[in-house]
């Protein structure tokens, strides 16, 4: 697929209704990583906790997550095992999210603690994550590197539905293994980064509902157009309904949306 026409399907994704509400809704304050939030290292914990939890979940999960943010980060790792244990089960999986919690606590104390974490490079510090977290993957470092230096620090969070579905369909590089998410992701950023995004978000009436960067590349406001639209139209697996192709965009694996 040309870069010309994958500018075009990402406009035909922003002008969908669905999208677009869910867009503004979710781009000033996101409901799964509040911007109130001011210790970084309560957002890496938060957004690592955000995985694995489902759309329909969003209002436990919000009331989980206001809960655990009451409490700083130092009252977090002298929570007893039971009381976290309690605090997360809402969520499911509690058991994996303590392990997750105290694995990403140690890591804070051992690795970033002394550090200004906006001068560490985005890709060592997901890959470090990756790494070294217990429950943590590529996909999770993303979303921890994001939230803790701001949704608009340059990163592009790649799901599962994003790298399996909506990417191939765009003429991206995937695979597999965890690593295709960070593949994915540095495709996707290299894109957005390529284009001048704000002509097609004020065309379509974004600057009059959210606030878009006059100095940054639009990567928070792409990465929201096209979760939300795998969301709304790749997640139903049905190709005869997709807008991309009802608009004649040539996509490149429009099968992987059938299986």
């Amino acid at each position: 697929m040309r870069n010309s026409e994958q500018i075009k399907a990402i406009e035909i994704m922003a002008s969908q209704p669905e999208v677009k509400d869910a867009v503004i809704k979710s781009h000033d304050n996101n409901p799964w990583w509040p911007k109130d939030v001011k210790d970084w290292r309560m957002k890496m914990l938060v957004a690592g906790l955000s995985t694995r939890v489902s759309f329909r979940m969003l209002g436990s999960y919000t009331n989980t997550i206001n809960n655990f943010l009451t409490h700083t980060y130092d009252e977090i790792k002298e929570t007893t095992d039971n009381d976290l244990r309690i605090m997360l089960k809402p969520l499911g999986l509690p058991d994996a999210r303590i392990k997750f919690v105290r694995s990403m606590s140690r890591y804070i104390d051992n690795n970033l603690q002394s550090k200004d974490i906006k001068n560490i490079p985005n890709l060592e510090m997901i890959a470090g994550i990756a790494k070294n977290v217990d429950g943590a993957s590529y996909k999770v470092g993303q979303c921890c590197v994001l939230y803790a230096k701001g949704y608009y620090c340059g990163i592009m969070p790649v799901d599962s539905g994003m790298k399996d579905m909506l990417a191939p369909c765009l003429g991206y590089k995937t695979g597999k293994t965890a690593i295709a998410h960070e593949t994915v992701r540095e495709q996707l950023e290299a894109f957005t980064k390529s284009h001048d995004w704000i002509e097609i978000a004020n065309k379509l009436g974004y600057d009059k509902k959210i606030t878009l960067p006059k100095d940054k590349p639009l990567t928070w406001w792409v990465h929201l157009v096209m979760i939300n639209y795998k969301r709304h139209f790749c997640n139903n697996r049905k190709p005869n309904e997709c807008p991309l192709l009802k608009a004649g965009i040539p996509l490149s694996a429009i099968k992987g949306c059938q299986r």
